[in-house]
């Protein structure tokens, strides 16, 4: 292993750290590599790409804070944010006006929790003075200067792509802002590397198990037919239980049970480039099924990423705990996404083996907080149950 420059430094700056392999990886060093990218997310929020020097050691430099942001001086935390560029003329598959900020497509980092952190880092510990910031969003890499003082105005600082030298203005408005355009809800795959191998054509699934079809005998989509699974049976738990005593079950692939849960999950995941499903987990236990409160009338199957092993075990072992939440304030409720794409960007997590994991709860309005119809829904304690686990992955 040969390296060159500074260490600690910015991933995608001109000192980042460059190392070269000589020969083909281990596999003790893969294993070694993935655990550290698991534990470096676990601990800070942030995937290992995302990193820097601390603020300290960076004077008039970006830095990555990752969970540091809790320990500013004023954070206050303001629920879901979205980051959005305006564009005065149509193009890309843009139409004029505001447009999300989308993930990089090599690597899969969320340029919107990015963005914000910079943000957070600009008006607590910046006092205008920290410099420029480069963030790839789409296609593209954009040069970043907020504004100071333009909190509740219609832009919050301006953008310059790297390559094309375009300014444009950028907002940070709440996620039921967002915009949901096609451009913004479907952003289209990475291209591949002429020198990548062509992907094989897989035969699509049939037409009542693809994400994209429409309802089935009227309205028998993914969530209608994974709601007829969880009818309870004689003894009060959902039928497509089985009478194994282990908490977590895996779900037999192929099984009209997997196709549908993978259905409702790809349907709303926007990825691109293809996403690969792992293992589909049951969640069977008893005692916080029947705790949990019940109303087929208000039920939807949502979505929740739980950003780490520890709090993804608590979960299923003892159920969601509103005492431990921590957006909207403190016992305030718990969050579940209508979309998967929203879970997927800031809050699933990756295991040591690659994997992200994310929850598709039933989830009832139970203690409603809050609910926009589209993006999320709030509920109080009982509100939710975690029915299952779903690992999957980016790309080929």
């Amino acid at each position: 292993m040969e390296s060159s420059g500074q260490t600690g430094a910015e991933p995608f700056g001109k000192h980042a750290l460059v190392c070269t392999a000589i020969g083909a990886p281990r596999k003790e060093d893969e294993q070694a590599r993935a655990a550290a990218e698991a534990r470096y997310l676990d601990v800070t929020g942030l995937a290992l790409i995302e990193s820097t020097g601390p603020p300290a050691t960076r004077p008039g430099q970006w830095s990555s804070v990752g969970m540091g942001l809790l320990k500013m001086k004023g954070w206050k935390d303001e629920g879901p944010i979205m980051w959005q560029f305006e564009r005065k003329d149509s193009a890309d598959g843009f139409g004029p006006g505001w447009h999300n900020y989308q993930p990089d497509p090599k690597t899969g980092v969320d340029s919107v929790k990015i963005v914000e952190q910079l943000y957070q880092q600009h008006r607590h510990w910046g006092g205008g003075k920290t410099g420029t910031r480069s963030v790839a969003s789409g296609r593209f890499s954009y040069a970043l200067n907020f504004v100071a003082g333009t909190d509740g105005v219609q832009h919050h600082g301006e953008q310059t792509n790297t390559q094309t030298n375009v300014k444009r203005a950028v907002r940070r408005v709440p996620v039921a802002q967002a915009c949901k355009c096609q451009a913004c809800t479907q952003p289209r795959a990475p291209s591949r590397p002429a020198s990548a191998p062509a992907r094989a054509t897989v035969p699509p699934p049939p037409a009542a198990l693809r994400p994209d079809a429409p309802p089935q005998g009227g309205g028998g989509n993914f969530e209608q037919q994974l709601k007829a699974l969880l009818v309870s049976g004689d003894n009060g738990l959902p039928r497509c239980w089985t009478g194994q005593k282990d908490v977590l079950i895996t779900v037999p692939s192929g099984s009209p049970e997997f196709l549908q849960v993978k259905g409702h999950l790809l349907h709303s995941l926007n990825a691109g480039g293809g996403v690969q499903i792992g293992k589909i987990l049951r969640v069977q236990n008893a005692a916080v099924y029947k705790a949990t409160r019940r109303d087929a009338s208000s039920e939807n199957l949502m979505f929740h990423g739980c950003k780490s092993t520890e709090n993804e075990n608590s979960i299923v072992q003892g159920g969601f705990s509103v005492a431990k939440c921590v957006s909207g304030g403190a016992g305030h409720g718990t969050w579940f996404a209508y979309n998967s794409s929203y879970s997927d960007g800031s809050f699933a997590f990756n295991d040591a083996m690659g994997w992200r994991h994310l929850f598709v709860c039933v989830v009832s309005k139970h203690g409603l907080k809050k609910d926009d119809a589209t993006t999320m829904r709030v509920v109080g304690q009982g509100g939710a149950y975690p029915q299952w686990i779903v690992h999957y992955r980016h790309g080929p």
